[in-house]
């Protein structure tokens, strides 16, 4: 099991970026702790924040930025699906990963959890 893969991404005013997945949920991603981040530095403007791109993929978010390679942002649809969910439940799942538990079970015992934290 995987999470959702993106089908889209919109910039917000303030660092946050409402996200969309394959199983229709949506929710908004408040970006503004990750700006402190190395590699997340290129994109602490908000012009450079607007240049949101979705991989062809849907597997993760970059954004189109001068710079390296090594040093492009981006956000997998993964972690971004987690942001989904309160702090408690993103650490249980990491604890269950931390356990020896596949990520197919982890994920699974997180979809069953309680309710996400900002749906919209």
């Amino acid at each position: 099991m995987k999470f959702p893969r993106l089908l889209a991404a919109e910039p917000l005013p303030d660092f946050r970026l409402k996200v969309r997945f394959q199983d229709d949920t949506e929710t908004i991603i408040d970006f503004n702790d990750q700006l402190s981040l190395p590699v997340m530095l290129s994109i602490a403007t908000p012009e450079a924040f607007a240049r949101v791109r979705l991989a062809e993929t849907g597997s993760y978010l970059y954004w189109d930025v001068s710079v390296p390679p090594t040093e492009q942002p981006d956000a997998s649809s993964d972690w971004l699906y987690l942001q989904r969910f309160s702090f408690e439940q993103r650490k249980a799942f990491e604890e269950c990963l931390e356990s020896g538990e596949d990520w197919n079970t982890a994920a699974a015992l997180l979809l069953q959890s309680v309710t996400v934290k900002n749906p919209l």
